[in-house]
């Protein structure tokens, strides 16, 4: 796009074709924007049903205010003319785009299906929000929630026995069963659904943890990270005791934590952050509340991973704080930090020799005293 006339032209030949517009806002010096360029082209290539525009951020100031375009890059989609724009929230890759595409071209909810067509779609973005004959009022709650946020979820209908009639669930294909809305039929509102759907609407594992999942992941959960070496085949242990621990764990867990794992050499500067520096780890992280439960023993078993989830939910695993609340666990640990130590032993040695200087440095001789004196009685003289 090289102006804005160019602009409301992109948007009527969308508009004529019926096609869903998505823009792409960067700067030239965003290296996240180049490597986006050639999955946004293969993206647009395969497909009739998006229209897709890249727009200079840093050169159309206007329509980047527009937008309120904080970033880069920042994707933004409509689904229609007298539709409004959205962000785009997924990961930044061709999988994510290609599963907004599907759902921007089905329908909210999709009806009546059974338990395998409800498995089949959790392969379009790993979870799916599942209702069975609930009364009239939760279905009017269900479909309003998902005409709204069907473009970042999949919902659909089932009378399947395997989902409790008169409920609404969350199915994954991992789960050994489906976790069903926590809440009565009263507390069954479009605010707390809403709310439940954000939360929820991501895998239990993340394999691997990313951007996009992470922040997604963070924003409502506490995050279990098996932090290792991908190459390193006995950090397997404590990966797969991390994805066994939070799909056998209950409710009372699920509900407060996700998983996954992460690759500790790619995000080796992250991860120091939370004073990780040997691999494999075992790391709890509460980003919104800037804390985090650095697990410094060894455990490679899904109960023990369970155990320690229980006390941090107890208040018995004391967590570790980021920002300025946690400056005093900080420079404890920086004074005790070997780096600190050997710091140490240099200004310790500095003073050493200064002072072996200072001992022995050479000392005035008698005719140097003698001279002085004299000069001294001389100026007293002339006073």
């Amino acid at each position: 796009i090289e102006s804005k006339k160019e602009y409301g032209e992109f948007l009527k030949a969308a508009q004529a074709e019926e096609q869903w517009v998505l823009l792409d806002f960067y700067a030239p010096w965003c290296a996240h924007c180049a490597r986006l360029n050639p999955i946004l082209e293969e993206f647009a290539a395969a497909r009739t049903s998006v229209r897709v525009a890249k727009i200079d951020a840093t050169r159309h100031k206007g329509l980047a205010t527009e937008h309120v375009v904080d970033g880069y890059p920042t994707l933004r989609f409509r689904v229609s003319a007298d539709g409004e724009f959205r962000d785009f929230k997924g990961a930044r890759d061709l999988n994510a785009l290609e599963a907004l595409d599907a759902r921007l071209r089905s329908p909210p909810v999709t009806e009546n299906l059974n338990w395998n067509q409800v498995l089949d779609l959790c392969d379009l973005g790993s979870v799916v929000f599942v209702m069975n004959s609930s009364s009239s009022n939760q279905e009017r709650i269900f479909r309003a929630v998902a005409n709204d946020r069907y473009h970042e979820a999949s919902f659909a209908t089932t009378s399947d026995e395997k989902i409790k009639s008169g409920s609404v669930a969350v199915v994954e294909k991992n789960m050994n069963e489906p976790y069903y809305f926590p809440f009565s039929e009263q507390e069954f509102s479009e605010a707390s659904f809403k709310s439940w759907v954000k939360k929820h609407n991501v895998p239990l594992f993340a394999s691997p943890l990313g951007p996009s999942i992470f922040r997604r992941m963070a924003a409502a959960r506490k995050i279990v990270v098996a932090v290792v070496d991908p190459n390193a085949t006995e950090h397997n242990a404590l990966t797969v005791a991390v994805k066994d621990a939070i799909y056998q764990a209950d409710s009372s867990i699920r509900e407060y934590f996700a998983a996954g794992w992460l690759d500790g050499n790619r995000w080796a500067q992250y991860v120091s952050t939370f004073d990780v520096h040997d691999l494999p780890h075992l790391l709890v992280i509460d980003l919104p509340g800037k804390r985090f439960w650095n697990h410094e023993d060894e455990i490679t078993s899904a109960d023990a991973i369970i155990n320690h989830l229980r006390n941090i939910l107890a208040g018995v695993a004391h967590p570790r704080y980021q920002g300025v609340r946690g400056l005093p666990d900080r420079a404890v640990r920086f004074y005790l930090n070997e780096h600190f130590v050997a710091c140490n032993f240099a200004i310790a040695l500095a003073l050493f020799c200064t002072f072996l200087l200072i001992k022995f440095r050479p000392q005035s001789t008698s005719d140097d005293v003698s001279f002085n004196n004299q000069q001294s009685s001389s100026m007293k003289k002339d006073d």
